[in-house]
């Protein structure tokens, strides 16, 4: 199965050994924010640029944990572009009460340098992370 990352899990170095990255891919539909942690959102204009990975169900439970599913984090199965492809994907969002309380907070330094160093490893910068319409 799929999983689309955007946040701490596009580093290598969080991921199990056991999942797969694929590359680059596109989240229509959705927005990409950085709170105390990032987040998409949906967004009928938006897009969000993140990694796609391929997993199992072991590397998906423990997904769930770490994300705190289904409390902190909602998980949905969405479309994705990749290689010019639509896919079905696992994401995970934050839910509406988590996303609002934590309106206006930043990320810790090592928290963003995770993500930074993720999005990275294929030569994107979190700096525009909602432009990206040459992934799609």
């Amino acid at each position: 199965m799929l999983y689309f990352a955007y946040g701490m899990n596009t580093n290598n170095t969080q991921m199990s050994p056991r999942a797969q990255r694929l590359g680059p891919a596109v989240l229509p539909n959705y927005t990409w924010e950085m709170l105390m942690f990032a987040n998409v959102y949906a967004d009928p204009s938006g897009s969000a640029l993140g990694i796609l990975w391929e997993i199992d169900e072991e590397v998906l439970a423990g997904l769930d944990r770490r994300e705190g599913y289904p409390v902190f984090y909602t998980r949905v199965f969405e479309e994705v572009f990749y290689q010019g492809e639509v896919h079905q994907a696992w994401v995970y969002t934050m839910t509406p009460e988590n996303r609002a309380s934590l309106q206006g907070t930043v990320p810790s330094k090592h928290y963003l340098d995770s993500v930074t160093e993720g999005f990275a490893t294929d030569g994107l910068s979190v700096a525009n992370l909602n432009e990206h319409s040459n992934f799609i």
